[in-house]
């Protein structure tokens, strides 16, 4: 395959990247406390000169944590956070829950 033909898949793969990203963030626009992923995208060079090709490639995917707005609910149970933080939940084990983290939460009383 030749290097422009490579250049072209590889800017393609990353834009389906990009738009898998862009399809979960709005899949979750409304879910409670979701934070949107950000596509991290580089410039890669092959050769050098005039002749050299440069072709994005998402490196990473990024996590904007950046202030949600906050809801009232009218229920007394539901917390949400205003800056910088995570609600860590812990199991009846006691020890931390890792999949209940998060910066949106629904609390509710134990059944006695």
């Amino acid at each position: 395959m030749s290097s422009s033909s490579q250049a072209i898949a590889g800017a393609m793969d990353t834009q389906i990247m990009a738009q898998d990203i862009t399809a979960r963030n709005i899949a979750n626009v409304v879910t409670p406390g979701f934070k949107r992923n950000i596509a991290l995208v580089e410039s890669m060079s092959k050769g050098s000169g005039a002749s050299g090709i440069s072709t994005p490639t998402v490196t990473g995917i990024g996590l904007d944590l950046s202030q949600g707005p906050l809801q009232a609910t009218g229920n007394d149970m539901n917390f949400g956070i205003q800056g910088e933080g995570f609600f860590a939940i812990e199991t009846p084990e006691g020890r931390p829950s890792t999949r209940a983290t998060g910066r949106s939460a629904s609390m509710r009383t134990a059944a006695s």
